[in-house]
């Protein structure tokens, strides 16, 4: 499951716009989306990453990925190979959400650092002349910003997380972070958590969602009203729907995290929350029970590995 952010796409000619510094939203928006989860483990799942940057005078690409080692069996292969597939999709769609920028990779596809070299510098390719016909048609504007990187950042002996996004800069008054998000895997088979909360719950759990958010809304460490969410919120419905990217396991709860816009406005940042297991679990999926045992109401809490 994706999630963007609504970014200002337009070119608007003689735009004065202050420079965000790209390191720092980077590393601001790696930091919220890991927020509640303890520093990564040194588990026993090998990984190695591949790091690429390339410049021109108006767009900057950077690409960060950290993958499970070959070698290690099949469930590792599968967390492997869906996580090139989020890369390509990622960087494939750089330019245009609707349709790629290259065609997939049609090499060795058991060389992860070239399926990541490929998608990298077709990505650059297609970025950076998107950014300089943007230039010729619009004389000088900010350059182009587009940072993107896939990171282990929880491990224990259930299940693993790779944190799949980014940041970018695309003319406007501010960049926005993108990308999957928390990607959770069973390390038993390799499959790919999709769905922690059967779908039919999200009208039993409104309450719980409710006071998740007015606690990261409160005021002066006070919990803010019902009707004061409200006028946070940008929505059509009554209804607070789940976000978009996943939820993320950690050791007290389910992490509830919205992107940018989804909910409320840019100046409220990601929305987020932890609801405690005890409240969720008759509504966990199978699959989210066959990794979180450990920590379910009634039984010995896991602890990450190394811990």
């Amino acid at each position: 499951m994706e999630f963007f952010v609504i970014l200002n796409f337009e070119r608007i000619p003689n735009l004065t716009i202050m420079r965000i510094d790209r390191l720092f939203f980077t590393t601001l928006a790696l930091l919220i989306l890991a927020a509640c989860n303890n520093a990564p483990s040194t588990g026993d799942l090998t990984t190695e990453t591949f790091n690429f940057s390339d410049s021109t005078s108006y767009a900057h690409l950077t690409t960060a990925v950290e993958l499970p080692a070959a070698g290690q069996g099949k469930a590792a292969d599968r967390i492997q190979a869906r996580l090139l597939h989020a890369l390509d999709e990622q960087l494939s769609h750089i330019v245009l959400y609707e349709r790629r920028s290259f065609p997939p990779f049609n090499g060795d596809t058991k060389d992860a650092g070239e399926i990541v070299a490929y998608c990298h510098g077709k990505a650059f390719e297609a970025f950076a002349k998107d950014a300089e016909e943007a230039h010729e048609d619009y004389g000088e504007i900010p350059g182009y910003e587009y940072d993107y990187s896939i990171q282990k950042t929880r491990e224990t002996d259930e299940y693993v997380i790779f944190n799949a996004s980014g940041y970018a800069y695309l003319g406007g008054a501010h960049g926005g972070v993108f990308g999957d998000g928390p990607m959770t895997f069973n390390k038993s088979d390799g499959s790919l958590i999709d769905h922690f909360l059967v779908p039919t719950c999200l009208t039993d759990i409104q309450p719980l969602i409710r006071n998740g958010l007015r606690e990261y809304f409160s005021e002066d460490g006070k919990k803010i009203s019902n009707r004061e969410l409200n006028e946070w919120l940008m929505l059509k419905s009554d209804i607070i729907p789940f976000p978009a990217m996943s939820l993320e396991p950690s050791d007290e709860g389910l992490v509830f995290t919205y992107g940018q816009y989804e909910i409320a406005p840019y100046v409220a940042g990601m929305p987020n929350f932890t609801i405690p297991y005890a409240d969720l679990e008759q509504f966990l999926t199978p699959e989210a029970k066959a990794i979180l045992g450990g920590v379910l109401p009634g039984q010995a809490p896991e602890q990450d590995k190394g811990e």
